[in-house]
């Protein structure tokens, strides 16, 4: 596990200093979305939504980048990738509830005094599971057409990474788009 999240923050790091070479305004986002995530590690921020707020940003700043130029479907990818943005936090700092109790570090369900990890992990999917019915209803305002080859990437050669590791014995088939 620790393993693959090494590897998932270098190609993360990658991914973003090349995205950020081609858009120098992703790096002014990420910063100032750092810089707020900073301020609700000081203040102890006990609110889900302000707390996931900062990644639900940049997620949202990622996306909208990715969309055709029409400002309705930047719109909907916006908000698309912000509620990914927002699972993403609020799982990870489910998933770290008691190492980060233990640390002494910024968690914002130890902060709400949830009792124990397993409080936390089901806070978080119910959480989850609200941004995703919001993820829906802006997912199904994009034009298909005009998102074609974003979301054939998305579908496609997202949904091969998702499911190579549940089949690590089968054998290998080759994914493209069509």
């Amino acid at each position: 596990k620790k393993v693959r999240r090494v590897v998932d923050t270098v190609l993360l790091r990658q991914a973003y200093r090349k995205a950020a070479a081609e858009n120098p305004a992703l790096e002014r986002i990420f910063v100032q979305e750092r810089d707020q995530a900073n301020v609700q590690m000081t203040l102890n921020a006990k609110n889900y939504l302000l707390a996931a707020e900062p990644k639900g940003n940049l997620y949202g700043a990622l996306y909208s980048v990715l969309a055709t130029d029409d400002p309705n479907q930047r719109k909907s990818m916006h908000y698309i990738g912000s509620c990914i943005g927002r699972i993403f936090y609020l799982l990870d700092k489910a998933e770290r509830f008691e190492a980060d109790r233990r640390n002494g570090q910024y968690n914002v369900f130890v902060v709400n005094e949830l009792n124990g990890q397993a409080a936390a992990i089901e806070n978080a999917r119910r959480q989850a599971l609200a941004a995703v019915n919001d993820l829906m209803r802006a997912y199904k305002m994009l034009d298909l057409k005009l998102n074609d080859t974003l979301l054939n990437n998305i579908m496609i050669l997202g949904l091969q990474h998702a499911v190579y590791p549940l089949e690590q014995d089968a054998d290998t088939e080759k994914w493209e788009i069509p």
